[in-house]
């Protein structure tokens, strides 16, 4: 179980990443559970954020990291969600 102080520290560290994307690009920050990196393997998305970007079938996607490695996923519309290959990018 992460701290609060840990907490806020990866938030911070986040939203520092995002403020240097480029603007064309849309991006959202969500707070991580255990099930979503050592279990599941399942990330559901902002419903909000899904509905203006991203289609509502299932798309394959790359993913990309901090260090800029990338990594192949499956969007699944219909459940708002990332599945196959999150596991591999988390």
């Amino acid at each position: 179980m992460a701290s609060y102080e840990e907490r806020a520290r990866a938030l911070k560290s986040a939203e520092q990443l995002q403020s240097s994307l480029q603007s064309g690009y849309p991006s959202f920050i969500k707070s991580m559970v255990r099930s979503h990196v050592y279990s599941c393997f399942w990330l559901g998305l902002p419903n909000q954020f899904c509905k203006q970007n991203l289609p509502k079938t299932v798309t394959e996607m790359v993913l990309e990291d901090e260090n800029g490695r990338e990594f192949e996923a499956v969007y699944i519309g219909p459940k708002k969600g990332l599945s196959g290959g999150w596991r591999a990018f988390a």
